[in-house]
């Protein structure tokens, strides 16, 4: 497969180099991807000014912008010129499960690509116990299963709930695992989990300009155990499929608004 990998940590982060030399031993790989850290930018876009892409070896480009400019700049300036098969982006340091999707640089990349009609997976690793990463196993788990990962994204049930794209995929997978030696099987989620932040906004004054500090705090994860965030406690792997697009509930009666 012709493969572009990218990610939100920057393109010498250890999570994407890793990847990048799992899968080029049987794929081709190009990777665009941010010249630094772009956490939690979400679907963020530059739209004043210019990227800079600068080509760092063979098939490789870092980008002044976001992961989605990444994406963007990947695949319509034409500075690849093969046929991209599959956007992969990550592996991101740290999980994005559940709320974390919203957030999340490495999601949106992957939606980014669905988007643009390319099946799209997202990747990212809890650190869990450990005093560092280790992304080898998951890497190994991507390229082992590259091709089921890229037919979730066509699963009729995924089709189905997404009505207004004129293409096919509609949803990215979106692929957590904790940092482990091996894993105790691999679910596919029936639901996400919530994810409280606990989130603090330090306020500093002065005479001319308020600053403020924002800050996480204990992190709590909700929901029952067919949620991503407690499959991924048990040691196993939790993929999860994400519309790109908004969904619409539409099942309220309107009946009693006045115009």
């Amino acid at each position: 497969m012709n493969i572009l990998l990218t990610n939100d940590d920057g393109y010498d982060a250890e999570g994407i180099r890793i990847l990048w030399q799992i899968l080029k031993t049987d794929h081709n790989v190009y990777v665009m991807a941010p010249h630094k850290n772009r956490s939690a930018v979400s679907s963020s876009i530059t739209m004043k000014g210019y990227l800079e892409i600068h080509r760092k070896e063979d098939g490789v480009w870092t980008c002044s912008g976001t992961p989605v400019d990444c994406v963007i700049a990947a695949l319509r300036s034409g500075i690849i010129k093969q046929k991209i098969d599959v956007v992969i982006s990550g592996i991101n340091a740290g999980a994005n499960l559940g709320t974390d999707i919203i957030y999340s640089g490495t999601c949106a990349a992957a939606r980014q690509g669905v988007l643009y009609g390319i099946p799209s997976i997202a990747v990212s690793e809890d650190k869990g116990d450990r005093d560092k990463y280790d992304f080898r196993n998951l890497a190994n788990f991507i390229k082992d299963n590259l091709e089921k990962l890229v037919d979730l994204c066509s699963v009729t049930e995924c089709v189905n709930a997404g009505n207004r794209l004129p293409w096919n995929p509609v949803c990215f997978v979106n692929v957590n695992g904790k940092s482990v030696d091996g894993y105790k099987g691999v679910v596919l989620c029936k639901f996400h989990g919530a994810r409280n932040y606990n989130d603090t906004a330090l306020v500093t004054s002065d005479d001319e300009e308020n600053r403020v500090i924002i800050k996480g705090g204990r992190l709590e994860s909700f929901g029952n155990s067919q949620s991503d965030c407690f499959v991924v406690e048990e040691g196993k792997i939790a993929l999860s499929l994400v519309l790109a697009e908004p969904y619409c509930i539409n099942t309220v009666d309107l009946s009693g608004f006045s115009l």
